[in-house]
């Protein structure tokens, strides 16, 4: 019964748009390199990510052919958390050769991710291009660890692909607010009509009569 109410749950959250606090305590990670990174620093961004818990997922996308699960491997052993980060890599991670970078951001943008490190030189020209991502990481100075920590911006990011339609906690998110309406006599003639049809069709009579009283009046 739990799992068929959390599938309804991810069904509303991503049709809707809504995002849930608290709904996923893994840690997703997607990067993208180019040449421009070395291939002996890109596998060791894998591994050596702090994973919370077997359930985290990372992706990485490059072209280098150099990078493979061999030298991921190698890193392994010298990581405390060693079978944490191996059931994540087993069950949740990917690491995807592509063509070039346009469907690298391609993929990016479909998966959403919590996390994206841009890896490649330039990464501001990428920007217009990323559509979806919590926080992003630009250049291959800068790692994931840096914004955890002490870089900036607050580290309350959307997770599971809620960055589709969700942003960072920011300051906006704890001011309140109220909508202003206030109609003309021209405008009220016209939305009176549609606000009474939509009113009849939800049978709400009272609604429909106030927003009648208001159209073709002096």
């Amino acid at each position: 019964m739990t799992k068929t109410i959390s599938l309804y749950l991810l069904q509303i959250i991503f049709i809707a748009g809504i995002s849930a606090f608290g709904f996923n305590d893994s840690v997703q990670q997607l990067s993208s390199a180019s040449k421009y990174n070395s291939a002996q620093n890109f596998p060791g961004k894998l591994v050596k990510k702090d994973w919370k818990n077997p359930f985290s997922a990372v992706n990485y996308k490059t072209s280098q052919e150099k990078i493979n699960s061999q030298s991921i491997e190698k890193l392994l052993p010298s990581m405390d958390r060693k079978n944490i980060i191996e059931t994540a890599l087993k069950n949740r991670g990917a690491l995807i050769h592509t063509e070039d970078m346009d469907e690298a951001i391609a993929i990016s943008n479909r998966i959403a991710p919590e996390h994206l490190e841009l890896s490649v030189e330039n990464p501001e020209t990428l920007l217009d291009s990323i559509k979806h991502a919590g926080a992003i990481f630009m250049g291959k100075y800068t790692c994931e660890a840096l914004g955890d920590y002490c870089a900036g911006p607050n580290h309350v990011l959307p997770t599971s692909g809620t960055a589709r339609f969700s942003s960072p906690l920011c300051v906006y998110d704890f001011q309140k607010k109220s909508s202003l309406i206030m109609a003309s006599r021209e405008s009220a003639n016209t939305l009176g009509k549609i606000a009474a049809t939509l009113a009849d069709g939800e049978g709400l009579q009272a609604h429909a009569q106030s927003a009648k009283n208001r159209v073709n009046k002096p």
